[in-house]
């Protein structure tokens, strides 16, 4: 069994894919801890995600359907048995220290622990750098996210917590949510962790349709 699990869950960007399944190995390759890395294939139109992975030798779940980020990830999540967890996209860059970092913070006895960040454009040159707040429950009942979804997760404090992919892209809003409630402990490293890869097409750059508002309203007024 590893040490940690690193869920990423992709779509369509095999290019990108292969960038950053790099960038986790060589961070990975830093630590005594071992890692393991699952990429979910969330029914791409080709077959260029399953050759990374092939050349790249890590774990690898085609899903026999699409069922968007947040049904991608809470499959992958089932195949997690690992003491720690993390969730990521396949777009995103994991820089050197990040296993580092989060393993010394989560050792200090938090459940959650987030990375600051730098922004970055597509062709990954960096912008400016986010240092991220601890996160709250009153923030997160409004509606604040200071978690982001590349948080190392010591996986015990999840309790009863399931994931809701019908929440769709209020998933870990939600999740983050019911964390915070159950008086779980988050932490933050203040050193830049990974990089933020904005580009064209990004989700998380899309402004949020009146569906995906009632889901985030739906998230924040289940613990208002």
């Amino acid at each position: 069994m590893a040490d940690i699990t690193i869920v990423a869950a992709t779509y369509n960007r095999p290019a990108m894919l292969e960038v950053e399944l790099h960038s986790i190995l060589a961070s990975a390759g830093m630590v005594p801890e071992t890692v393991r890395i699952l990429v979910v294939d969330d029914c791409s139109d080709t077959r260029d995600a399953e050759k990374v992975i092939q050349r790249l030798g890590v774990d690898y779940l085609r899903l026999p359907e699409n069922r968007g980020v947040a049904g991608a990830l809470a499959a992958g999540f089932e195949q997690v048995d690992s003491p720690y967890y993390s969730f990521w996209g396949d777009d995103d860059y994991m820089m050197p220290r990040y296993f580092q970092l989060h393993l010394a913070k989560i050792r200090e006895g938090f459940d959650v622990v987030a990375g600051s960040y730098w922004k970055a454009n597509a062709d990954l040159k960096l912008g400016r750098d986010i240092l991220l707040p601890v996160a709250t429950f009153d923030d997160l009942k409004r509606g604040k996210v200071t978690v982001n979804d590349g948080a190392l997760v010591r996986r015990e404090s999840l309790g009863d917590i399931t994931f809701r992919p019908e929440r769709e892209r209020a998933m870990m809003m939600t999740f983050w949510q019911a964390m915070a409630a159950k008086g779980a402990k988050f932490g933050v490293v203040e050193e830049p962790t990974w990089l933020y890869r904005r580009h064209a097409g990004q989700l998380s750059e899309r402004k949020p349709s009146p569906h995906d508002m009632e889901l985030r309203q739906a998230a924040i007024a289940e613990y208002a």
